[in-house]
């Protein structure tokens, strides 16, 4: 196996582990999606520089991809993720700070608006604490912020928007089986209000046929 191979096999398992998509590997050290791809397959080389790049992405030492010795535990992957969080919480930190300033609030305002401490709200401006999705909510009101001005990236703000869903819609939105039915409730926003409600009550009408009670009730008539 040659060097490059190997080489590429690294890369490729530390990325895994590290749960980084490829595209945005790639993206860190300036190559297209195609040619990382190679890279892991280890048909293109990857020089120094990038690879140095890449390691710090990844939050693992550049030795990993010279030595033997060197290898990726869970502590490892642990560490990196513990860091990725904190540094999330550090931003979503500084962003309420700077919107609580600007909207001339103190901590002490905010803790009263939200029923909380005011020794909590600073904990959330120095990123120790980890911001609740019920204060996030409010705090978009009270600040008049949207949920991307809060929050550091689209992943983490569509959390925190789902999380502050009822748990039955919640749940029903994150089960993979729903699939369909969201696809074709988004397809819906396409049709006119006065449609909506006609295929609304539709719906309802078969729900009501279909369901148990109207079925029995039918059974017991007949």
């Amino acid at each position: 196996m040659t060097y490059r191979k190997i080489i590429g096999i690294l890369i490729r398992a530390a990325r895994e582990r590290m749960g980084k998509p490829l595209k945005t590997c790639a993206t860190v050290i300036g190559r297209t999606p195609d040619a990382f791809r190679k890279i892991e397959a280890g048909t293109n080389e990857i020089s120094v520089t990038e690879l140095s790049d890449l390691s710090r992405f990844l939050g693992v030492p550049i030795e990993y991809f010279f030595s033997e010795d060197v290898t990726l535990t869970d502590e490892d992957t642990a560490r990196f993720r513990l860091s990725q969080a904190t540094d999330q919480q550090a931003l979503i930190g500084k962003r309420l700070r700077e919107a609580r300033r600007q909207a001339g609030l103190k901590q002490k305002d905010l803790a009263s608006a939200l029923g909380c401490s005011a020794r909590m709200i600073s904990q959330y401006e120095q990123g120790k604490r980890v911001l609740s999705a019920g204060h996030a909510v409010q705090l978009l009101e009270i600040l008049d912020l949207s949920l991307p001005q809060l929050l550091p990236d689209e992943t983490l703000a569509a959390q925190y928007q789902i999380s502050s869903f009822p748990d039955d819609v919640r749940q029903f939105i994150l089960n993979a089986e729903n699939l369909p039915y969201l696809q074709a409730a988004m397809r819906l926003q396409q049709v006119a209000t006065s449609d909506l409600q006609r295929l609304a009550a539709i719906l309802e009408e078969i729900v009501e046929a279909t369901s148990p009670a109207t079925t029995e009730g039918a059974d017991d008539a007949t």
